[in-house]
This record gives structure tokens, sequence and C-alpha cells, in this order.
């Protein structure tokens, strides 16, 4: 049986710059280069491999995805068994 958590907000924070990112933002951030003017800053330099760390097997992490600040899809990452 797998178990699926949300990933929690600190890492949002740290991986999205945000608590409530959209689709954009989760795609560029784990998919593609950040798309961001600022200075480039370690802590938020986020890795997919970073990212995925946080799922053990047999597990799940979801994010929830905004659109117009409101919850319009969900991202899982999952790791499985075999």
């Amino acid at each position: 049986m797998s178990v699926a958590s949300p990933v929690p907000t600190q890492y949002l924070s740290l991986f999205f710059r945000t608590d409530k990112p959209n689709r954009q933002v989760i795609e560029a951030a784990l998919f593609g280069e950040a798309q961001t003017d600022e200075e480039e800053d370690s802590d938020y330099e986020a890795k997919i491999d970073d990212f995925f760390a946080l799922v053990n097997r047999g597990e799940s992490k979801y994010v929830i995805v905004y659109a117009d600040d409101q919850p319009s899809e969900i991202f899982f990452a999952s790791y499985s068994f075999d």
C-alpha cells in the first residue's frame, strides 16, 4: 500500500518560493530553469533530485497547484516498491 502526504510548507517555500505555487512555477522549478530576475540564492536553488529525495519507497508526496489563488490541480511525486 502506498501513502500520500503533502509536501511540508517549509519545502514549498524552499522549492517554489511560495506556499501556493502555480503550474508554471512547479514545472520551471522541477523540470526547467528557474524563471526569475532575482539574484541567485543557494537556499532556493532546489534541484529535482532534492525534491524527489523527500519521497521514500512506497510513498507519494503531493503539492496543491494554484491558479488565481484557488486550488486547481494536484501534482504527485511517487516512488514505487518494485
